[in-house]
């Protein structure tokens, strides 16, 4: 700075108000060149700056710690000088200290932390409980033990926790402003989660937690709008989630639909492994009364079983790809409602084809077609095949 108002003054006594212009780029170079040297420095100890462009036109840093770095703390003040770090990548260091997270913490562009698999403790968590710029950190591998997060609970912008398969045993939780997304999973030492103030929890990953001993749920009433993922071998007491209403399972027996019937609220229900789902868990799952979407994949349901489809009034999203059922489950839906159907696995003859040209509100079809194309199909069948997306 000082070499930009001496240069100022040379120009006003010197050459005039002509080379006033000059002035800031010569400052922008010098400083351009600075940058240069503090990312060549950084490569030379192993720690790798990219320059990238973001959509907005704006420029940012993203850097990678590679192995080959010492674990020098002063090395990541100099991150901090150099502006513009949006994301830092730790993953699998083990020699950070206190003081690393400390200097870490200081740069106030940091928006993505990627902390898998080093040995950072919940006492370091102190040093980015006033990093407002942080919308995402990985803690996932970690020794996190779950009490250090609260020193996080007041970060304006964090929406992304990821504690997966780290030695978390208690997570609480409380006054996250904006945390969107929680994964657990594979936190095989969980024993108590709660979950209060949250106002924008959109997804709670439990999948491979705790497979033999109950997971003590408390005050889960966060979930109303979020996500649920669980295994079928867990034992989350979903009658204590009367709000829920997305859930997603890895496989169900009937204990769990059973369950499921008592969550009155659910619209969105994902069964990836439907084997264990026979036509009367069809039937307990067709009283949700505002089911909107369901996945079962796999499942054995018969022909006969898919009557109950005519009942669901809400459902607007089905997907029953590699379930042994035939083109006869269209007959069954409710064609004022279905906007998206995704029947893989299973051929649909002419005749059911012809029906879903009556579905006037099909967006998406996924499945068997006949060999003879699509041409002769109703316009919005051949639109719906052609429309990308996943369901």
């Amino acid at each position: 700075m000082k070499r930009h108002v001496l240069s100022l003054r040379g120009l006003f006594a010197g050459i005039g108000l002509a080379g006033l212009a000059l002035a800031p780029i010569s400052y922008w170079l010098a400083h351009e060149r600075e940058k240069a040297s503090v990312i060549e420095y950084l490569s030379q100890v192993g720690i790798d700056a990219f320059r990238l462009k973001s959509p907005g036109g704006s420029f940012h840093f993203e850097v990678i710690v590679t192995n080959e770095w010492k674990g020098d703390a002063k090395d990541l003040l100099l991150l901090a000088d150099l502006g513009e770090v949006a994301s830092v990548d730790f993953t699998i260091h083990s020699n950070l200290s206190p003081e690393a997270f400390e200097n870490l913490a200081k740069i106030e562009s940091l928006k993505f932390l990627y902390a898998f698999g080093t040995n950072i403790c919940d006492s370091d968590l102190q040093s980015f409980g006033k990093c407002d710029s942080l919308e995402e950190i990985d803690l996932s591998l970690t020794k996190i033990n779950g009490k250090g997060l609260q020193f996080l609970s007041q970060l304006p912008n964090l929406r992304r926790l990821d504690v997966s398969s780290s030695d978390a045993k208690i997570i609480r939780l409380s006054d996250f402003p904006v945390l969107s997304e929680l994964d657990v999973q594979n936190c095989s030492k969980l024993s108590e989660l709660s979950l209060t103030q949250l106002p924008k929890i959109a997804s709670l990953d439990l999948t491979s937690v705790h497979p033999k001993r109950s997971l003590r749920l408390v005050s889960l009433m966060a979930l109303k709008d979020a996500a649920l993922s669980i295994d079928e071998t867990e034992s989350v007491q979903l009658r204590d989630l009367p709000a829920l209403c997305h859930l997603e399972v890895s496989s169900a027996r009937p204990e769990i639909i059973r369950d499921i019937a008592r969550l009155p609220k659910i619209k969105s229900l994902t069964i990836w492994g439907g084997e264990h789902v026979s036509d009367p868990d069809l039937e307990t799952i067709s009283s949700l009364p505002h089911l909107e979407s369901l996945t079962l994949r796999f499942a054995p349901i018969s022909d006969d079983g898919c009557r109950v489809f005519s009942k669901m009034e809400k459902l607007r999203h089905l997907n029953l790809s590699y379930s042994s059922i035939d083109s006869s489950v269209i007959n069954y839906l409710n064609s004022d409602v279905i906007e998206e159907l995704n029947l893989e696995g299973i051929d649909l003859d002419e005749h059911s084809l012809k029906v879903l040209g009556t579905f006037p509100k099909l967006k998406l079809l996924r499945a068997n077609l006949p060999s003879d194309g699509i041409e002769n199909l109703p316009k919005n069948v051949q639109a719906a095949i052609s429309a990308t997306g996943e369901l």
